[in-house]
């Protein structure tokens, strides 16, 4: 009984562990501009930036080529999301960079903005290669 269900265990394991890629962490900060690359399907890519309260961040991610598509989340210190752009560019076929804007940020400490190269379970996504640059407002 428990040699079943330990194999059970392992095989579902090793099926998720393909299914979603393991997210990279990249750390950021305003002013940079910083090229990232989606290498597998489902894959998220993290970038971690120090925001200061009263600072407004503009993040403008270009990909290389025509095919990429993504889409685009926010969280503040506490990872909760402050911002979803849950159709991405897989909204518009023809758009060739997403432009993400805070409102004033409330909060001090790293925030993080996540790409997925899927919209949601039913996409795969597709390799390649953007730049992102990282704009902070001190109003």
């Amino acid at each position: 009984m428990i040699y079943r269900f330990l194999v059970s265990f392992f095989l579902s394991a090793a099926c998720c562990s393909t299914l979603f890629a393991q997210s990279k962490i990249t750390q950021a900060n305003c002013g940079d501009k910083i090229t990232g690359e989606f290498t597998a399907r489902n894959e998220s890519l993290i970038f971690e930036i120090p925001l200061q309260p009263g600072q407004i961040m503009e993040a403008k991610v270009i990909p290389v080529g025509d095919y990429l598509k993504f889409r685009a989340e926010l969280y503040d210190p506490l990872d909760t999301e402050i911002i979803d752009d849950p159709s991405g560019t897989f909204a518009t076929p023809n758009q060739k960079y997403r432009n993400m804007k805070t409102g004033v940020i409330s909060a001090r400490g790293n925030h993080k903005l996540v790409l997925r190269n899927f919209r949601d379970f039913h996409d795969e996504g597709t390799a390649g290669v953007f730049t992102i640059h990282f704009t902070c407002i001190n109003p």
